[in-house]
């Protein structure tokens, strides 16, 4: 199985809450919303994507996702 672009991951799972349908999801390349977020590293913003955080659940339900494919789409998503 080929390895999916970030862009392909958002588009398959998260852009179901980070396209505006939930306030408190930061959309794409919303620096200001992801400011906060990457202040406190990289590491603790993968860590919440592994577990959960909020009301996201845990790998934003891309299960398929390796913690490569969701640094991926933290980089994508945060610029």
């Amino acid at each position: 199985m080929a390895a999916q672009t970030p862009e392909a991951i958002y588009q398959q799972t998260c852009s179901v809450c980070h396209d505006g349908q939930i306030a408190s999801a930061p959309r794409k390349g919303d620096t200001a919303a992801w400011a906060p977020r990457l202040a406190k590293g990289k590491d603790v913003l993968l860590e919440n994507v592994l577990k959960g955080y909020s009301v996201m659940p845990p790998k934003g339900m891309c299960f398929s996702c390796t913690k490569d494919d969701l640094k991926g789409v933290i980089d994508w998503m945060a610029h």
